[in-house]
């Protein structure tokens, strides 16, 4: 049975394997599967071609698949603007913020897109850096 919310050490381990498979792919595409549950389409430039799917449940969990699930024909107004900022970024880094749920994912544009992988419906927000010299973004899943 798959679960349904992780723990801080389910989230801990994820992170990790998160961190290896994922860094320095490019976000190609951007689908909502449902009004919580977001895929992010990825790849690796190069010679190997390599692709990958990251689903992100707001409040819940985060993990790769190994195909898109159903999604609907007309993307919503939030995964528009979501396609806007992050389209062409690059992976930095994904890591645990301290022993919390947030999991933080670091790409290579100047957006802070944060996303709650914890209790609650909360729905993923946007916000800018207070510095104009930021040359990062933040994806954060947090309780």
């Amino acid at each position: 049975m798959v679960k349904q919310r992780y723990t801080t050490a389910d989230l801990a381990a994820e992170v990790g394997t998160l961190r290896q498979q994922l860094h320095g792919m490019r976000v190609t595409n951007v689908y909502d599967v449902t009004s919580k549950l977001f895929a992010f389409k990825l790849a690796r430039g190069g010679d190997t071609g390599e692709k990958a799917i990251l689903l992100v449940e707001s409040g819940q969990r985060m993990h790769t698949v190994d195909e898109m699930p159903d999604k609907p024909d007309t993307p919503s107004n939030f995964v528009l603007k979501l396609r806007k900022h992050v389209k062409a970024r690059r992976l930095e880094d994904v890591r645990q913020l301290g022993s919390d749920r947030v999991g933080i994912w670091d790409s290579t544009d100047a957006l802070s897109h944060t996303t709650p992988v914890g209790p609650g419906p909360h729905a993923p927000t946007f916000t800018r850096p207070h510095s104009h010299r930021a040359t990062r973004s933040s994806a954060r899943c947090a309780s």
